[in-house]
């Protein structure tokens, strides 16, 4: 299986996102995420009976972090929460914290974002952080702010 995703890996066909940590026996453990090159490949190769557009939201804030020359990696915290991008300008090595959400208007959801968030800001002494929503904008303490995909892209 990891032989076939690393030949589709090669052939850009997926991108694979590694575990944000010093040490290489965890990132040897714990697996890389991997994403389609394109939100169309989704779509084309799964049946999907709801409209859980989250995964789609992620791609596409992936693919533009990606476009943008990041170097990208997600974060499991100590503490046990995840955040989905670590991101780091090549150049600049100014580091951008990021969380996608289609919807953050559930309580539970937005909690687990922002607690998500938080944790990975802490434990990497990054000062802010974004949760890219579909159409959902607020700020949480000055350092967290939720953005809608639609600025977040044009930004």
């Amino acid at each position: 299986m990891y032989d076939y995703l690393g030949h589709l890996t090669d052939a850009f066909v997926f991108s694979r996102v590694p575990i944000h940590t010093r040490s290489e026996n965890a990132r040897t453990i714990n697996p890389a995420k991997f994403y389609p090159i394109d939100t169309g490949l989704v779509n084309a190769m799964t049946f999907r009976n709801s409209a859980d557009n989250g995964p789609l939201l992620e791609i596409m804030v992936f693919m533009k972090l990606r476009r943008d020359g990041y170097e990208v990696e997600y974060v499991n915290t100590k503490d046990g929460y995840e955040a989905d991008f670590l991101a780091r300008d090549r150049i600049s090595g100014k580091r951008r914290m990021i969380q996608s959400c289609w919807d953050i208007s559930d309580e539970r959801t937005f909690g687990r974002e922002v607690r998500g968030m938080r944790s990975a800001m802490e434990e990497l002494s990054v000062s802010e952080g974004e949760i890219v929503t579909w159409d959902d904008e607020l700020s949480v303490d000055g350092n967290i702010r939720a953005v809608p995909v639609w600025k977040w892209l044009l930004a």
